[in-house]
């Protein structure tokens, strides 16, 4: 049975295009069809541990409340643990039925994934695990990383600052708090700060290379951002 080379390298050409066409796009398009990772529906109480990629997630005790006794009372309450490799980073999703105030605190961001929930109508609760991204707002805990690309943001240091005007004149703030943040990328570091004062005058944004930083939320301990970058 004779074959034809011809028609043998036209496959060959064709589904090397094709494979390396695939492959460039599953890089290139990653983020583009990427989906967040959701847990199965969490029960009441402790639930069995979970592994995803290099992540041990325990959600250690999921509380719920019926019926919220004030509008103001949460609702529905995650304490979570997740270990990757040597770090370790705990804390509570928080979600209010009626009222933003204090805000769901979610998502939350550990490392390069932020933590998060879903609601369902039914008053089912799932866990979203998705990678943090430009954009896209997030909460980070004091002394925590978040790390968008390459681009690492910390919540280093916030600072109660009592019985004094920002500028020691007088003035109708009485206190104030300062934060910093420390960024990095690609070896370059730079420490940013903020006040209160100028997140209340309109002035909560920072800048640093071609990224900007917005505050949208900030208590001592927990801050809300967003990570946008200029386009050239």
């Amino acid at each position: 049975m004779k074959m034809d080379v011809k028609k043998i390298k036209i496959k060959a050409f064709i589904m090397l295009s094709l494979y390396t066409g695939l492959n460039g796009y599953a890089q290139t398009g990653i983020n583009m069809d990427r989906k967040p990772f959701k847990t199965a529906f969490l029960n009441k109480g402790a639930n069995p541990l979970i592994q995803y990629k290099t992540l041990e997630i325990n959600p250690v005790n999921l509380f719920v409340q019926d019926k919220p006794w004030s509008d103001r009372s949460v609702q529905i309450q995650l304490e979570l643990k997740v270990t990757e490799k040597d770090k370790k980073f705990s804390t509570f999703l928080w979600y209010y039925s009626e009222v933003n105030n204090p805000p769901q605190n979610y998502p939350q961001a550990f490392g390069k994934y932020a933590y998060g929930l879903e609601i369902s109508k039914q008053q089912d609760v799932q866990l979203v695990v998705d990678e943090l991204n430009l954009e896209n707002p997030f909460f980070i805990n004091l002394g925590h990383d978040a790390i968008i690309g390459d681009l690492t943001v910390n919540f280093k240091e916030s600072v109660d600052v009592m019985g004094a005007s920002l500028d020691g004149k007088p003035s109708k703030y009485d206190s104030y708090a300062d934060y910093q943040l420390g960024l990095s990328e690609n070896g370059q570091q730079e420490t940013l700060s903020f006040s209160s004062v100028d997140f209340n005058e309109g002035r909560g944004s920072l800048k640093w290379k071609d990224y900007e930083i917005k505050i949208l939320y900030y208590d001592m301990k927990l801050l809300q951002l967003v990570v946008s970058k200029s386009k050239r």
